[in-house]
């Protein structure tokens, strides 16, 4: 799908639709449209699917939810177990920002669940997650939307709960068997980082690339942290492009910009 025919697409969304789930004693709900290959989009609580989940849900079945409650490896358990309830026994993952460690820990102990994944400007390590106090609300608007008035709705997380969530997350991240543990998962793995990203340096990019047997590093030209607000259709073009075509994915395997 070009981004031409993506932007047509805006006129008519994917309607999404709800339904509840039990995961081991957890109650998960889950958000689905599209239909196609499964692909499982982390959210955090309280986010609605945006227009780039939309897009994706034109050619991938999107089933969009939220990531439980507890630690990311927990939340990994419950996801599993949301994943069993709906049928499915394989999807490609999509996480972005803090959400990105449950999807780890969903590729460590259930390796076998996951086809794909996509990071989003992840947060996963903590000598990684910047220090959030003291920015001013122009500054933290900037830190995750270089071009918000493209965003449907301009809404932002608190800094302070974000600054708390990111601590309780990447916590569970600190021994370096977590990173040793990652090379379970060799399926196609794509890192996108925006170059106006405050929170994840685009060089982190690099790093996540060296975790994975089989990963693709991508810059994402004029988007901030969150890259499928600011860019939705190239974001959804690239997400679609990786999944469709796995190790033949049209980047390549050194640091690449995806222009306007």
């Amino acid at each position: 799908m070009s981004a031409t025919q993506a932007r047509g697409t805006q006129e008519a969304p994917a309607k999404f639709a709800e339904r509840f789930v039990d995961a081991g004693g957890e109650r998960v709900r889950v958000l689905q449209a599209g239909q196609g290959q499964p692909l499982l989009v982390l959210a955090e609580a309280g986010v609605a699917p945006a227009i780039a989940d939309e897009l994706l849900a034109q050619t991938n079945h999107v089933i969009f939810t939220f990531v439980p409650g507890g630690t990311p490896r927990q939340a990994a358990a419950s996801l599993a177990g949301a994943l069993t309830a709906l049928g499915f026994d394989q999807v490609a993952v999509l996480a972005s920002s803090l959400t990105a460690p449950a999807a780890l820990w969903l590729a460590i102990d259930f390796p076998a669940r996951v086809r794909a994944m996509v990071l989003e400007s992840p947060l996963a390590f903590t000598p990684h997650v910047p220090a959030v106090a003291g920015r001013s609300a122009d500054e933290w608007q900037k830190a995750f939307n270089a071009l918000p008035e493209r965003k449907r709705a301009a809404t932002m997380p608190d800094a302070a709960a974000f600054a708390q969530r990111a601590k309780m997350r990447v916590d569970a991240a600190q021994d370096e068997a977590f990173t040793q543990k990652l090379v379970v998962c060799d399926a196609p793995v794509l890192a996108l980082f925006g170059t106006r990203d405050k929170l994840a340096a685009v060089e982190l990019g690099r790093f996540y690339k060296t975790l994975f047997p089989n990963a693709w590093f991508l810059m994402v030209y004029d988007a901030a942290h969150d890259i499928g607000g600011d860019r939705p259709e190239a974001f959804a073009e690239a997400v679609s492009d990786f999944l469709r075509r796995g190790a033949q994915f049209a980047i390549s395997d050194r640091s690449s910009r995806l222009n306007r």
